[in-house]
């Protein structure tokens, strides 16, 4: 049933005042819960982040990043949203169980990949309310045979219906263009994967048609559609694009 029902479970029966999750090929410095548990008892935040390590395959090859730290509190200070800011990385943070209470409908998504992102932008609609320890390391391993970098029409699917929950989220809110246009990135990650996958003609044709099914549920869709090309393409059903530009676009975007 996937990584978010294990997770969801796990978070119907936590007790503390904080929750996290470690993935089961990643591992987090000794006292990474403890430094992050202080900042929380010191912030009252809603969300406390340390940073992500990102571990290649011999282990030896090791990239800390404060990038979407600095990303964050950057936005934040000019008063963006924190659902446009906090995209992933999820488990680089423990979260406050009552806000869960306050919110059951924040929870993973119920696809096998992007649950965590469906669950970061549930969770970042409800609060703005962070704190960060840039000491505390969470080390993830990212793998070339990891779910993440793979493109099979299953591997689709999934990510199709995870944007159909990420858009039932924010339709059920007040966003602003900002929100739709950073939205943007998450539809083409769906389209790129979907045109580097195998597939038959009947499948491209079944898959093309439900995509744009998605994103015309955008209210502002007219709007919305003409500021991205990529968009516009899927929306023509014209996959022009070379698989070496898509690749590029993928390894960019860090998916």
């Amino acid at each position: 049933e996937g990584p978010g029902f294990a997770r969801n479970s796990g978070i119907e029966i936590a007790q503390g005042q904080y929750f996290s999750f470690v993935d089961p090929d990643d591992w987090i410095d000794e006292t990474f819960y403890e430094d992050l548990y202080k900042k929380a008892l010191n912030s009252k935040a809603d969300i406390i982040k340390g940073i992500r390590v990102k571990v290649l395959e011999d282990k030896e090859d090791m990239h800390p990043s404060l990038n979407l730290n600095k990303h964050i509190k950057k936005g934040l200070q000019s008063n963006k949203h924190l659902y446009n800011l906090f995209t992933y990385e999820h488990q680089s943070a423990i979260y406050r169980k009552d806000l869960f209470i306050k919110h059951p409908w924040i929870r993973y998504g119920s696809t096998m990949n992007s649950e965590d992102t469906t669950f970061l932008l549930r969770l970042c609609l409800e609060t703005q309310s962070i704190a960060f320890d840039d000491s505390a390391k969470y080390y993830y391993r990212a793998g070339h045979l990891s779910m993440t970098h793979s493109y099979t029409m299953d591997r689709c699917w999934h990510e199709l219906k995870a944007l159909e929950e990420k858009i039932d989220a924010i339709l059920a809110h007040p966003i602003d263009q900002e929100t739709y246009d950073s939205f943007a990135s998450k539809i083409n990650v769906c389209g790129l994967r979907f045109f580097l996958a195998k597939k038959t003609k009947e499948e491209e044709k079944t898959f093309m048609d439900a995509l744009k099914k998605q994103i015309a549920r955008f209210p502002e869709f007219s709007t919305f559609i003409k500021k991205h090309t990529f968009l516009r393409a899927i929306m023509h059903y014209d996959t022009f694009l070379p698989r070496e530009q898509i690749e590029g676009s993928l390894t960019y975007l860090d998916c």
